[in-house]
């Protein structure tokens, strides 16, 4: 495993209420936030990119941190991350299941993959509380929901399903919202 951080500067707007009660700002005050970008290339191949922003007008131990899962590789197709963790939450892409089978064999697998990238982003399937449903077609809605619900024993998260936006050879996918897991 190698990492590599590195520092810029970016100055912001001012913002209401960056001043103190009673101070006035020079006329030509910028705010600065400064980025810390911590790349980490695992054995596997797959890239983790941490963010923390630092903003020069806030108290020093607040502070804004993106963390980015599973970067695309040079040439692929993908142009997002299979998963980013901020604000205590963690933002799961759409992941199907990589195989061509039954909407009830793709969405185990569809499931599985979507497992993996939470656990590689440090929670559980248990921590989910949204989940998108992408579908290619609504005649696999039942057979897809008879295996999803399978998946969440400890109840069922909020959900809303969607038809597939991009060409696909994928019966389903899913995309989620969860709790990041505990730190400590």
């Amino acid at each position: 495993m190698s990492r590599r951080v590195t520092h810029a500067c970016y100055p912001i707007a001012a913002q209401r209420g960056s001043i103190p009660a009673g101070a006035t700002a020079p006329r030509n005050a910028v705010r600065y936030q400064t980025v810390a970008l911590t790349t980490i290339a695992h054995s596997s191949g797959c890239w983790h990119h941490r963010q923390r922003w630092f903003d020069s007008g806030r108290n020093e131990g607040q502070m804004t941190e993106i963390e980015f899962f599973s970067q695309p590789a040079g040439g692929e197709a993908r142009p997002f991350s299979r998963a980013t963790k901020a604000a205590g939450l963690v933002f799961v892409s759409g992941i199907s299941g990589g195989i061509s089978g039954s909407a009830t064999e793709e969405a185990r697998a569809a499931l599985h993959n979507m497992k993996a990238v939470l656990e590689e982003a440090g929670t559980t399937i248990e921590r989910v509380i949204q989940v998108t449903l992408l579908i290619t077609n609504p005649a696999d809605y039942q057979e897809i929901n008879a295996e999803y619900v399978t998946h969440f024993r400890n109840g069922l998260p909020a959900r809303h399903t969607a038809r597939f936006g991009v060409p696909t050879q994928a019966k389903c996918g899913f995309a989620c919202i969860a709790l990041a897991g505990d730190e400590g």
